[in-house]
């Protein structure tokens, strides 16, 4: 529900993205004009990896979809995304829609 493509980071894909010896999903495709590439400071990117969705960490697809239903079962209006990307690692808000 937040526009995001993603996949587990394996080794393979680890080195191909310059992210060795890290965990998280990697972004694979972000839909225009959806939650995620309206994220502020700014929109998930592709080739970005998230670490953390509502502060869990995420390492696989089932827990990203857990961590984002648990916040919808909260009523929270957004989630808090930990994203390492080409210039850093930043949180980055994402409105969940309603």
């Amino acid at each position: 529900g937040l526009g995001l493509s993603l996949q587990p980071l394996t080794p393979e894909l680890a080195e191909a993205f310059g992210f060795g010896g890290d965990k998280g999903l990697l972004v694979t495709a972000v839909e225009p004009d959806s939650p995620a590439a309206k994220g502020r400071p700014q929109g998930v990117r592709r080739g970005d990896l998230i670490k953390e969705i509502a502060r869990k960490t995420v390492t696989t697809l089932d827990e990203a979809k857990q961590a984002i239903k648990q916040a919808r079962e909260a009523k929270a209006k957004n989630v808090l995304l930990l994203v390492r990307g080409r210039d850093g690692t930043r949180y980055i808000v994402v409105d969940l829609p309603q």
